[in-house]
């Protein structure tokens, strides 16, 4: 008698809306017994059904983010199931490229798939033609319902029909005359906004205003009782509210303006005054710099609030232009309370600027803030040369050149009430000597490596206007010596010839455009022990 192997088969069920789902009986239930008689009706075959549910009621067949399928395929990888049962193949994905994705799982482990009302089985080659070629339709039905849909929704908003979606405030949804209503203590709240911002002309006003008064977004509770709403009125909401011709009884669709049926909170009147305002605040209102070439946008943070600072642009009554880093997080606040706030971009970028070149003249001033084995390549004197090279061609640099080198350099620049915090990259660091001419390869050990450069100062008022003033650092630089020199040439030399790029000393003197007597009684220098270089570079020898 041949003995037959058992089977373990898993019922998967799935429901694209939640609508039904509270019946006693519903579809997902028809599906998972039509599911389980035909695993019964293969019992000679082996098959036995588990005892785990997988049920996705409410979730669409367009993608996989369905909590019953991520776990029917964690059970398939860890070995628990051999065949998946479906009611229909569209029951699993109504994607081809998803049922396609779930399949190859299945085959990868070892998994079949069997649907109970078509008889296709991915044993074989013609069932998993006529899968895909199911799937093919599957799919295709789906974006036909897609359309139709779509069509719909933009039918009826062009007849001024409110259909779904974040309800704003001062509105309810009326399921039975599906149309929105007025929300009666919502009411004030709207016409504040408006008659306030008309009144006062600025916005930062009116949200102060509201945060004083404790008025909120809208708070409301969805069908799984989870609670959204109900948070700070912001800048960005404020600004929506007012542009939203929703509150004149109106609908805005693709650019075009329709009239609603529902009623209007506030007259036209004062809706067109308030976008007559918002306009004239335009060309006064601080506004990104996104066209602008800035050589820190996107590196500078706030230290106190760690968030972003954006470049904001302020085009005062004189036709003058100031131009600002504003801490993100502050800036959506009611109140100001961030001490960084705001700073002059001028000013920043001078000390920022100040910095990098004083990193190009004296490369002692990184090494003492890096570990040792990083601090040792940076204190070479090839390293010297190297970044003297790039400090000479820094200021012939275009912006957007300066914008490149900067971000190579520097991952952050962190800004505090008494600090700023320069983070320089070592890859980036590594990268750039060796462009400049410097021979060396980075440590692995090393590429992860951030140097810190800490600029002491103070954020400070000075005629109405906020000025950073850097105090002074005890990093003296030092002089270059004719001996100094000598070293640094020699070093260039021998790396001219152990490179391979010259070969004799003539060819390394035209190189390095030197004197090829001079060359040859220095370069025997390149041999000198590192603590005899340390001590010519300190000054202990002249």
């Amino acid at each position: 008698m041949q003995i037959v192997e058992p089977k373990r088969c898993a019922v998967y069920t799935r429901k694209s809306h939640e609508d039904g789902l509270e019946q006693e009986f519903n579809s997902l239930d028809a599906q998972r017994d039509a599911a389980v008689n035909y695993i019964a009706s293969q019992k000679a075959n082996g098959w036995q059904l588990i005892n785990e549910s997988y049920d996705d009621g409410g979730f669409s067949g367009g993608n996989t983010n369905r909590p019953a399928l991520q776990r029917l395929l964690q059970d398939v990888r860890a070995g628990k199931v051999d065949i998946v049962v479906v009611y229909k193949i569209d029951r699993l994905s109504r994607s081809l490229i998803d049922f396609a994705t779930v399949l190859a799982e299945f085959n990868k482990y070892g998994v079949g798939f069997c649907a109970v009302t078509q008889d296709i089985s991915s044993a074989t080659s013609t069932g998993r033609m006529m899968l895909n070629i199911l799937m093919t339709f599957a799919q295709y039905e789906r974006e036909i319902i897609a359309e139709r849909i779509k069509d719909k929704l933009s039918a009826s908003k062009r007849k001024g029909k409110y259909v779904g979606g974040l309800l704003p405030l001062g509105y309810d949804a009326d399921s039975e005359a599906m149309k929105i209503i007025i929300n009666p203590a919502e009411v004030e709240a709207v016409k504040l906004i408006f008659t306030e911002y008309v009144r006062t002309g600025s916005l930062k006003q009116v949200q102060r205003l509201l945060e004083e008064r404790n008025i909120r977004t809208k708070a409301w509770t969805s069908k799984k009782g989870i609670a959204h709403g109900g948070n700070p009125i912001n800048l960005a909401v404020l600004r929506n509210m007012i542009t939203n011709p929703i509150y004149i009884g109106k609908l805005r669709y693709q650019g075009q303006v329709y009239n609603a049926e529902h009623e209007g909170i506030i007259s036209p009147e004062l809706w067109q005054k308030a976008q007559e305002t918002l306009k004239a605040n335009k060309r006064s209102t601080p506004q990104r710099m996104s066209n602008s070439i800035k050589p820190f946008a996107g590196l500078v943070y706030c230290g106190n609030c760690n968030a972003p600072m954006f470049l904001s642009k302020a085009i005062k009554k004189n036709g003058r232009e100031y131009v600002y880093y504003v801490c993100q997080k502050d800036d959506r606040r009611a109140n100001a309370s961030c001490p960084v706030h705001r700073i002059p971009a001028e000013h920043l970028e001078n000390v920022l600027l100040a910095q990098v070149g004083r990193l190009f003249r004296t490369p002692a001033v990184l090494a003492r803030i890096c570990n040792e084995d990083f601090a040792g390549v940076l204190t070479a004197p090839q390293t010297e040369q190297a970044l003297n090279s790039i400090h000479s061609v820094w200021n012939q640099m275009f912006p957007l050149e300066q914008h490149k080198l900067i971000h190579t350099l520097i991952s952050k620049v962190v800004v505090f009430e008494d600090k700023i915090q320069i983070y320089f990259e070592a890859t980036g660091l590594a990268g750039l000597l060796k462009e400049a001419g410097a021979d060396f390869e980075i440590a692995d050990g090393n590429k992860q490596l951030e140097c810190v450069v800490t600029v002491p100062c103070l954020l400070r008022r000075s005629s109405g206007k906020l000025e950073i003033q850097v105090e002074s650092e005890d990093v003296p630089e030092q002089p270059m010596t004719p001996l100094k020199t000598a070293i640094l040439q020699a070093h260039q030399g021998m790396a001219q010839l152990t490179s391979g790029k010259a070969s004799t000393m003539r060819e390394i003197a035209n190189k390095l455009k030197m004197d090829r007597s001079y060359l040859a009684r220095t370069l025997q220098l390149a041999n000198l022990a590192p603590d005899i270089v340390k001590l010519i570079r300190e000054n202990v020898f002249l």
